[in-house]
């Protein structure tokens, strides 16, 4: 799938949104990360067997785009509901040791759930919370954090 580049993590943030939004009937997943300057930004491909109800991140991508890229989160998107996480999800993130960033489609916010043990820099995952918060406005609005 597509990577997409920029230096700025507000644009990074705007397109996780964006790729969010492009399909409502089922949740998208993907990967934020980093090399050198610039941010990047990878949708994967939902491998899950019911999609509109969870996702299912493929681990060759991930293990392709950590060989790349300095991972900062795995997002995927909330179709129905709010951008908290679910169980599932605060379950996986703290087995894979990454942040899990929700988009919701119903609330247009995000939340980042950090798990106890991370596997990417902490500062890294702390200056993206930052850079939602600063931007907030209508599109971001009711954002949570848990760090």
């Amino acid at each position: 799938m597509e990577i997409y580049k920029t230096k700025q993590i507000k644009r990074a943030i705007d397109k996780i949104s964006e790729i969010s939004e492009s399909k409502v009937s089922q949740e998208v997943c993907g990967l934020l990360g980093k090399k050198k300057d610039y941010y990047v930004i990878q949708e994967c491909i939902n491998i899950s067997e019911t999609p509109r109800d969870q996702f299912v991140l493929d681990p060759i991508q991930y293990v392709l785009f950590k060989n790349e890229y300095e991972p900062i989160a795995l997002f995927h998107s909330h179709i129905v509901g709010d951008e908290s996480p679910s169980d599932y999800d605060i379950l996986m993130s703290e087995n894979s040791c990454l942040p899990f960033m929700i988009y919701a489609l119903n609330t247009k916010a995000f939340y980042i759930h950090v798990p106890k043990n991370l596997d990417v820099d902490i500062e890294l995952v702390k200056k993206t919370q930052y850079k939602i918060e600063e931007n907030k406005h209508d599109k971001y609005k009711n954002i949570r954090n848990n760090v």
